[in-house]
């Protein structure tokens, strides 16, 4: 017999082995045993050692972004994560595997395949996620016979050991990195389904509403930009449009709170009738009733409300009787509103289970009132510090890069002890960076500094805040990044952002 038949006899062979495994494991009667054979099977195709450490768990429709991440405590005794996914929603799941894989430095995971059921009794794997340095896809697609969907994301682990070996290349050390702690948005989402109501908080530039915006596109299973509710109504009302809005994977929508913003564009105002003779006002729904009645259209799937600014507006007058409509506590329960409702709708407002409400708040913002107990009580808050971590990651292919825009990152929020005053690192992230040459990007990296970071600054000392120095070391002389005149900041910025050499 010819080696090759024998090798294909053998992954025939593993291949049957890992469904009949498979299949074993996913009877909801399965035990230890069927657990303990799919163990055995995925590191026989991942080319593991039986000393591997491998992780599986069975994912349902109700509880999958818990049991997803139910193994991050005991993530650094594993190198692999199976899941057999029961959701029926193969996309969504995928995207909230990728947010536990990446870009957590202690996540752990070497890998993660998610395997769906094709038919009964047919298993198949829909997805590998993995880090760009693994094998394990490559080794699983040839032991299958098939291309498997692998996707490959940077190592920030890789990234940030990059980062260190830059720093010992230059003879200025890093200050010690700020602690801190990083939300994904696959994170966010598993507290939106715990708490309905959450607020991102944290200082400017921490990436606050753009994780929100990444909370929707988890949510849709991708680019949830088709299934914002402006976009999916284009101008017609909810009842014109019930069938685009029952089919979407997710209805979201945006809005930004301001002092203007009130209990009328919020709940239900006053509005003039342009077609009526005369004066003539009619009842108008604001916001929050129509995302409650699109969220009872669609039968437990997620709706989602972004309340950008949510400190900029006076939210217990915004909110007024609906605080308690939209308590996780009351939610599905009906409050009279204040005004009479339009035709065809109802005097009063019921929040469905499936409304979530995800909110951003500028903790810097010191000029503006703070949230009031009896409304802070009905939101989770959860927040986003600056992160060296993300700026290790996002310029993870230039070690040069991620070492000097690191290294300005803690001079400045070094500069200020209030850790809600501290920059977030947005203002370092240059996001068409790996197009642009060493000296561009200087140019732009520069310009943040001159233009966003120190006038930021400027406006903590007029409201009387102590800054510290921001002293930058270039050669045998030093410059205060927030005191020089700009001119000089430009030229000494320009001078120390150009690439480093072995010879420096």
């Amino acid at each position: 017999m010819s080696e090759e038949v024998v090798q294909s006899e053998s992954a025939e062979m593993q291949r049957d082995a890992f469904w009949a495994a498979a299949n074993g494991y996913a009877e909801p009667s399965s035990g230890g045993d069927s657990k303990a054979s799919l163990l055995q099977v995925v590191k026989t195709l991942g080319g593991l050692p039986s000393s591997a450490h491998v992780y599986v768990a069975k994912l349902t429709a109700a509880g999958f972004n818990n049991q997803i991440w139910q193994g991050k405590s005991i993530s650094q005794d594993n190198e692999i994560l199976v899941f057999i996914d029961q959701t029926s929603n193969p996309n969504l799941v995928h995207q909230a595997v990728r947010s536990r894989l990446n870009p957590r430095i202690d996540s752990g995971f070497e890998c993660i395949v998610i395997g769906e059921s094709r038919a009964e009794d047919d298993w198949d794997v829909h997805s590998v996620v993995e880090f760009d340095h693994s094998q394990i896809g490559a080794n699983l697609s040839a032991i299958l016979g098939s291309a498997l969907n692998v996707e490959q994301v940077p190592d920030p682990a890789v990234a940030a050991a990059s980062l260190a070996a830059a720093a010992q290349a230059v003879a200025e050390p890093l200050p010690p990195p700020i602690a801190e702690s990083d939300l994904t948005a696959a994170e966010v989402v598993e507290h939106l389904y715990e708490a309905k109501n959450v607020v991102l908080e944290g200082p400017p530039g921490t990436g606050k509403t753009r994780l929100a915006q990444q909370v929707a596109d988890v949510l849709g299973g991708g680019d949830a930009t088709p299934f914002r509710l402006e976009t999916l109504l284009d101008g017609c009302g909810v009842g014109d449009r019930i069938e685009e809005l029952r089919a979407a994977p997710v209805v979201w929508e945006i809005i930004q709170l301001h002092p203007g913003f009130g209990y009328d564009e919020f709940v239900r105002g006053l509005r003039t009738n342009p077609e009526a003779e005369g004066f003539d006002l009619q009842t108008v729904d604001g916001i929050l009733p129509q995302m409650a009645q699109v969220a009872s259209l669609r039968k437990g799937k997620p709706t989602l409300l972004i309340i950008d600014e949510i400190n900029r507006g006076n939210l217990s007058a915004i909110l007024g009787e609906t605080i308690f409509a939209i308590d996780p506590a009351h939610r599905g329960r009906e409050v009279r509103l204040q005004y009479e409702a339009p035709p065809g709708g109802k005097d009063t407002l019921s929040v469905p289970e499936n409304l979530y409400l995800l909110a951003t708040m500028n903790s810097a913002d010191r000029s503006i009132a703070m949230l009031d107990f009896a409304v802070r009580r009905r939101f989770r808050f959860l927040r986003l510090p600056p992160s060296v971590n993300a700026l290790a990651a996002f310029y993870s292919a230039s070690a040069h890069r991620a070492q000097r825009v690191s290294l300005l990152f803690q001079l400045f929020t070094a500069a200020v002890a209030d850790r809600d005053l501290q920059p977030g690192h947005s203002y370092f992230i240059v996001r068409n960076h790996s197009a642009l040459t060493d000296d561009e990007w200087a140019q732009q990296i520069t310009a943040r500094v001159v233009h966003d970071i120190r006038p930021l600054f400027d406006e903590y000392r007029e409201e009387g805040m102590q800054i510290m120095q921001s002293r930058l070391t270039i050669g045998e002389e030093a410059i205060d990044l927030l005191a020089a005149p700009a001119e000089a900041v430009r030229t000494a910025m320009l001078t120390w952002l150009k690439p480093f050499t072995e010879s420096q």
